[in-house]
């Protein structure tokens, strides 16, 4: 006990430990280029490499499995911690994994090598828990107004059967096509279980609920809720909604000059407007569970989404508030991806002279954990050589 007496106290996290040892590493980072069938050397300075510090901590006493297990979790936390150095004082810091060593010849007594690395706070903006939550709440208020605009918009007089054959053709047209597009998506078995009982179902109802506009809302609502959640993650869900974007363009318009012709136009319209309009929202509704890995992945689903956004507000048979309440979606989903785009990767150039990729990931990532991806960023799958100008991940 006389050499931990003479130890001095650290801590993290106010969990107290003493400090048997502790080396610090910092300096500038570098890069170094060299040259086939050459002996230059450059050394590209990436500026002041930030501290890192490694400490071996002891836990002893009276609460010592207390201490021991307090320290334990500290370690385990996520995010920035207050750091007391015993040379350096207060340090903010995250910490690296750990490893603990206890001795049966040394009951009482916790031996911890531990490493922090000094970390200044994100300059990246979080993604707002707010934001997705109005995202999530706007879907549902949207997906109701789309509803109630079917319930009051759509009608089929019983004297007119002939509009009573199109917009049951229209209805069955939609299920085939979801049902087919499901099949393209690699599926859960019980999410597309769950889909193919509300897709039977709303074709067994197609004819009592042409006569019943509110009924035939509700179900056409139920029918797309269940349609979003088919596929293994967020972007088959994207993408199988994608499927019924622009739904109807390719129909031609009946001319109104009669009024059945009128109310068969009408029907026609509110029901690929409601089909377009639910695509897009549950669409937008996808777009925080989505994950990027650079400012062009964002951009894609901007502009995918955009393009839909512009053809619906050609095509709609919708009311001005659930134009609005789209609008306000919109609005939200896109404030959620310029956060993305903020935090994602961004892609640079550079000219490289012949090299393993290998390598070129190592002298800019300090691992070859990121080949893979830039193999794929810049279409190859040769990872001996590359050379001249390779794409890379860069912040």
């Amino acid at each position: 006990m006389a050499l931990l007496d003479q130890l001095q106290a650290g801590s993290f996290r106010g969990i107290t430990f003493l400090v048997e040892s502790t080396t610090t590493n910092a300096g500038r980072k570098t890069v170094s280029h060299e040259y086939p069938n050459s002996n230059i050397r450059y050394v590209e300075d990436l500026g002041e490499s930030q501290e890192i510090y490694q400490i071996t901590g002891i836990i002893s006493g009276n609460n010592y499995i207390q201490d021991r297990d307090a320290l334990i979790l500290a370690l385990k936390t996520a995010g920035r911690g207050e750091l007391v150095h015993p040379f350096f004082g207060s340090i903010q810091v995250t910490a690296k994994p750990y490893s603990l060593s206890e001795n049966l010849t040394s009951l009482g007594i916790a031996r911890f090598s531990m490493t922090f690395e000094k970390s200044d706070e994100s300059i990246y903006p979080s993604v707002s828990s707010n934001n997705i939550s109005l995202i999530n709440e706007k879907t549902s208020s949207l997906a109701d107004l789309i509803g109630q605009d079917l319930a009051n918009i759509f009608n089929v007089r019983k004297n007119y059967p002939l509009n009573f054959l199109s917009a049951k053709q229209i209805l069955t047209g939609i299920t085939d096509s979801m049902g087919i597009n499901a099949d393209n998506i690699l599926k859960v078995a019980d999410e597309i279980s769950s889909f193919s009982g509300f897709l039977l179902g709303f074709t067994e109802n197609i004819n009592n609920n042409i006569n019943s506009p509110s009924t035939l809302a509700s179900e056409f609502e139920l029918l797309f809720q269940s349609f979003s959640t088919i596929g293994q993650n967020a972007r088959d869900q994207f993408e199988l909604l994608e499927s019924l974007f622009n739904y109807g363009d390719d129909e031609s318009s009946i001319q109104q000059t009669t009024v059945q012709n009128i109310e068969r136009e009408t029907n026609r319209q509110i029901i690929n407007s409601s089909i377009n309009l639910s695509a897009l929202a549950y669409a937008y509704n996808t777009v925080p569970q989505l994950s990027f890995t650079t400012d062009e992945d964002v951009q894609d689903i901007q502009d995918r989404l955009d393009a839909q956004f512009d053809y619906t507000m050609l095509n709609n048979n919708a009311t001005d508030d659930t134009i609005q309440s789209l609008k306000d979606l919109r609005v939200e989903v896109k404030k959620h991806l310029e956060q993305q785009s903020v935090n994602a990767f961004k892609i640079s150039t550079i000219i490289t002279p012949e090299i393993p990729m290998s390598i070129l990931c190592y002298q800019y990532y300090g691992s070859t954990n990121n080949t893979q991806t830039l193999l794929d960023l810049n279409n190859t799958i040769d990872s001996s050589f590359v050379s001249g100008n390779i794409k890379i991940l860069t912040q």
